[in-house]
């Protein structure tokens, strides 16, 4: 379930876990008339590439600016580490 992956700015030591790699996303306003991509919309793009991995949750997280490209009026990149809980 994509909602109850878990995305955090820190390590979480609290519980085991197995790293399944870092990842990487760009979330794209791709017309004028969209509303410019939120570190809430990157985070929903972290939680589904990780839940692509088979992860819990995803550590490190980070956002970044929001700036114009040449296939978008603007993007925002995040990234962060897909983790798995072990026992």
């Amino acid at each position: 379930m994509v909602s109850g992956i878990i995305v955090t700015p820190n390590d979480i030591t609290d519980r085991r876990y197995q790293a399944l790699g870092d990842i990487h996303v760009t979330v794209s306003k791709t017309t004028v008339f969209n509303s410019d991509p939120t570190e809430a919309k990157v985070e929903e793009a972290l939680r589904e590439k990780a839940a692509d991995l088979g992860a819990n949750a995803v550590v490190f997280a980070r956002y970044g600016a929001v700036t114009m490209t040449l296939t978008s009026y603007g993007a925002m990149e995040g990234a962060g580490r897909a983790v798995r809980f072990v026992p």
